[in-house]
Protein backbone atom coordinates (compact mmCIF):
# COMPACT_ATOMS: atom_id res chain seq x y z
CA UNK A 1 0.00 0.00 0.00
CA UNK A 2 1.05 3.84 -0.75
CA UNK A 3 1.48 6.32 1.64
CA UNK A 4 2.16 9.76 0.54
CA UNK A 5 3.45 12.74 2.73
CA UNK A 6 4.87 16.02 2.14
CA UNK A 7 8.59 16.95 2.35
CA UNK A 8 8.94 19.98 1.51
CA UNK A 9 8.10 23.08 4.00
CA UNK A 10 6.58 24.98 1.48
CA UNK A 11 3.70 22.83 1.47
CA UNK A 12 3.20 22.87 4.99
CA UNK A 13 2.78 26.39 4.96
CA UNK A 14 1.17 27.04 1.87
CA UNK A 15 -0.91 24.27 1.37
CA UNK A 16 -1.87 21.70 4.37
CA UNK A 17 -1.33 24.27 7.11
CA UNK A 18 0.24 22.31 9.82
CA UNK A 19 3.35 22.71 11.85
CA UNK A 20 6.63 20.31 11.24
CA UNK A 21 5.64 18.61 14.16
CA UNK A 22 2.32 18.22 13.47
CA UNK A 23 3.49 16.37 9.78
CA UNK A 24 5.87 14.42 11.43
CA UNK A 25 3.03 12.55 13.54
CA UNK A 26 0.69 12.64 10.56
CA UNK A 27 3.19 10.62 8.31
CA UNK A 28 3.71 8.19 11.55
CA UNK A 29 -0.05 7.87 12.15
CA UNK A 30 -0.72 7.30 8.38
CA UNK A 31 2.33 4.45 8.29
CA UNK A 32 0.60 2.64 11.41
CA UNK A 33 -2.85 2.98 10.45
CA UNK A 34 -2.11 1.03 7.27
CA UNK A 35 0.30 -1.40 9.07
CA UNK A 36 -2.56 -2.15 11.46
CA UNK A 37 -4.57 -3.11 7.91
CA UNK A 38 -2.41 -5.76 7.21
CA UNK A 39 -0.63 -3.83 4.92
CA UNK A 40 2.97 -3.41 3.69
CA UNK A 41 3.63 0.25 2.97
CA UNK A 42 5.28 2.14 0.30
CA UNK A 43 5.92 5.59 1.42
CA UNK A 44 6.29 7.95 -1.09
CA UNK A 45 8.38 10.72 0.13
CA UNK A 46 6.24 13.56 -1.95
CA UNK A 47 8.50 17.06 -3.52
CA UNK A 48 11.55 14.78 -1.78
CA UNK A 49 14.47 16.80 -3.41
CA UNK A 50 12.68 20.42 -3.55
CA UNK A 51 12.14 19.95 0.58
CA UNK A 52 15.72 18.23 0.70
CA UNK A 53 17.39 21.41 -1.53
CA UNK A 54 15.58 24.13 1.22
CA UNK A 55 15.78 22.26 4.42
CA UNK A 56 18.17 19.70 4.23
CA UNK A 57 17.53 18.50 7.82
CA UNK A 58 14.19 18.18 7.66
CA UNK A 59 13.51 16.57 4.31
CA UNK A 60 15.62 13.49 6.21
CA UNK A 61 13.48 13.82 9.46
CA UNK A 62 10.54 12.97 7.23
CA UNK A 63 11.86 10.31 5.94
CA UNK A 64 13.26 8.75 9.21
CA UNK A 65 9.69 9.38 10.79
CA UNK A 66 8.74 7.03 7.83
CA UNK A 67 11.64 4.26 8.39
CA UNK A 68 10.59 4.44 11.97
CA UNK A 69 7.00 4.07 11.81
CA UNK A 70 7.41 0.74 9.85
CA UNK A 71 7.67 2.17 6.28
CA UNK A 72 9.24 -0.87 4.05
CA UNK A 73 10.33 1.14 1.53
CA UNK A 74 10.75 4.76 1.43
CA UNK A 75 10.62 6.55 -2.29
CA UNK A 76 12.20 9.82 -2.98
CA UNK A 77 10.06 11.69 -5.08
CA UNK A 78 11.65 14.61 -7.49
CA UNK A 79 7.86 15.83 -8.50
CA UNK A 80 8.56 18.64 -10.31
CA UNK A 81 11.42 17.16 -12.39
CA UNK A 82 13.56 20.34 -11.66
CA UNK A 83 16.98 18.08 -9.57
CA UNK A 84 19.85 17.76 -11.31
CA UNK A 85 21.90 14.53 -11.81
CA UNK A 86 24.52 16.19 -8.66
CA UNK A 87 21.95 17.21 -6.47
CA UNK A 88 20.07 14.11 -6.90
CA UNK A 89 23.27 12.26 -6.34
CA UNK A 90 23.78 14.50 -2.79
CA UNK A 91 20.57 13.95 -1.08
CA UNK A 92 20.17 10.05 -1.67
CA UNK A 93 23.40 9.58 0.37
CA UNK A 94 22.14 11.68 2.72
CA UNK A 95 19.23 9.57 2.72
CA UNK A 96 20.54 6.11 2.78
CA UNK A 97 22.27 7.17 6.46
CA UNK A 98 18.73 8.92 7.87
CA UNK A 99 16.87 5.89 6.99
CA UNK A 100 19.53 2.92 7.86
CA UNK A 101 20.04 -0.56 6.25
CA UNK A 102 16.30 -2.20 6.79
CA UNK A 103 14.36 -0.01 4.76
CA UNK A 104 14.48 -0.10 0.98
CA UNK A 105 15.26 3.53 -0.75
CA UNK A 106 13.58 3.85 -4.18
CA UNK A 107 13.07 6.99 -6.54
CA UNK A 108 10.63 8.13 -8.48
CA UNK A 109 12.33 10.92 -11.07
CA UNK A 110 10.92 13.43 -13.89
CA UNK A 111 13.26 14.22 -17.08
CA UNK A 112 11.95 17.84 -17.25
CA UNK A 113 15.17 18.70 -17.05
CA UNK A 114 16.28 16.88 -19.86
CA UNK A 115 19.23 15.11 -17.97
CA UNK A 116 18.06 11.49 -18.05
CA UNK A 117 19.75 9.15 -20.30
CA UNK A 118 17.55 7.90 -23.39
CA UNK A 119 16.19 3.90 -23.33
CA UNK A 120 17.67 2.15 -25.95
Amino acid sequence: MHAGGKTWTLHLEKVVKVSRDENLRMIAQSIAFLLEQGKRVIYDAEHFFDGYRAEPEYALRCIRAAAEAGAETVTLCDTNGSSLPSQIAAAVTEAVAAVGEDVRLGIHCHNDAECGSPTP
